[in-house]
């Protein structure tokens, strides 16, 4: 009797020790897709035929942020500053683009 005393009280422990430790994966695997999500969402493609031109907003230290423009194969930082800046200067450059053609997601 004692022992089943005991392996019921060891069961109990390890489930519940076990719980909390799904819940940070699930919270950890949340924040990893708002991550994901944020950059797609920074991500700009232009496409015309078979050119292709990308325009990416990338977080960099201190709250500063880069506009990343690229073109044939090779990226160029064109601008950077607070959020809200470089999201007109991306603006502005897909503006352009779909004027020259492009058609922009």
């Amino acid at each position: 009797m004692k022992l089943l005393l005991r392996l019921s009280i060891l069961l109990f422990i390890a489930a519940a020790c076990a719980s909390p430790n799904k819940k940070k994966d699930s919270k950890a695997e949340d924040k990893k897709a708002k991550v994901e999500e944020q950059k797609n969402i920074r991500l700009t493609e232009c496409k015309n035929n078979s050119d292709v031109r990308t325009i990416e907003i990338k977080e960099g230290e201190a709250e500063s942020f880069d506009v990343v423009y690229t073109k044939f194969g090779n990226s160029k930082s064109i601008a950077s500053g607070s959020r809200a800046h470089c999201e007109k200067i991306r603006d502005r450059v897909k503006n352009n683009l779909e004027n020259a053609g492009f058609t922009c997601s």
